[in-house]
């Protein structure tokens, strides 16, 4: 897992598992009714649908990763 340089110039260490300054995240709209009414929500589904984000422990910045980590954040 790769290290994140931060504007604050802070190193943000992602290597260990599971890891503090990593977050998943994933928006409502992105869980459907059929997902719960079917209640079939499986959490190997629901993971390939969230984002990755990282917070700075230093500043508190976020870095969202909409298309993985071979993209650029925001």
């Amino acid at each position: 897992m790769p290290n994140v340089l931060c504007r604050c110039r802070k190193i943000i260490p992602l290597g260990e598992i599971p890891c503090a300054n990593q977050w998943m995240i994933i928006a409502d709209t992105d869980i459907t009714e059929k997902d719960w009414e079917s209640n079939s929500l499986r959490m190997e589904e629901l993971y390939k649908r969230m984002k990755i984000m990282v917070k700075c422990p230093e500043c508190k910045r976020l870095y969202i990763y909409w298309n993985g980590f071979d993209k650029e954040p925001e």
